[in-house]
């Protein structure tokens, strides 16, 4: 499951993808789960090919965004099941709705892609970074501060709302 990732288009073709630098120079390692011409296998069904970034048609930062309380949230992870204390009440049974979203459009519609399964599937909690940027709302909130201006806890997952990713564009 990824929450946060890079893609990118290649030959028209769109790619999960890691950027890498190399002799001060900047590469995307395009990955992919079956052979293709200039892929090296790496690992069981998976392959990755380095090219140069600027043969690159788009390559984008996607996160996983939503609202949690009515306020911003970013999300980094997922859990099935509940233990200790969190932001927002008891445990509870895992939610079953649905969080599928809208898709954020970047600017230049580069790589409109649909959600993946992990937004779909049955976790009962999400761990939810506030980003409204005002720590006495993340505070009033009951999320734990991580590091200095950093807000983060698992909620239910049912209590966040409009998932969807956001895409932003890399100038490369």
């Amino acid at each position: 499951m990824r929450w946060h990732s890079y893609r990118a288009r290649w030959r028209g073709a769109e790619y999960d993808a890691s950027p890498d630098v190399r002799a001060g120079r900047l590469w995307i390692r395009l990955r992919r789960a079956t052979p293709a011409e200039g892929f090296e296998e790496v690992a069981p069904g998976r392959y990755v090919r380095p090219v140069p970034a600027e043969e690159c048609e788009a390559v984008v930062f996607v996160t996983t965004v939503g609202t949690w309380r009515g306020v911003p949230c970013q999300v980094h992870d997922a859990r099935d099941g509940h233990t200790g204390e969190r932001p927002g009440g008891d445990a509870g049974e895992p939610a079953d709705g649905d969080l599928g979203g809208p898709v954020s459009e970047p600017a230049g519609g580069h790589l409109d892609r649909h959600l993946g399964g992990h937004l779909g599937g049955h976790c009962g909690e999400l761990l939810v970074e506030y980003t409204g940027g005002l720590a006495p709302v993340a505070r009033a909130l009951g999320l734990p501060r991580a590091e200095r201006g950093v807000y983060r806890g698992w909620v239910r997952r049912d209590e966040v709302l409009g998932l969807r990713e956001h895409v932003v564009p890399l100038d490369m």
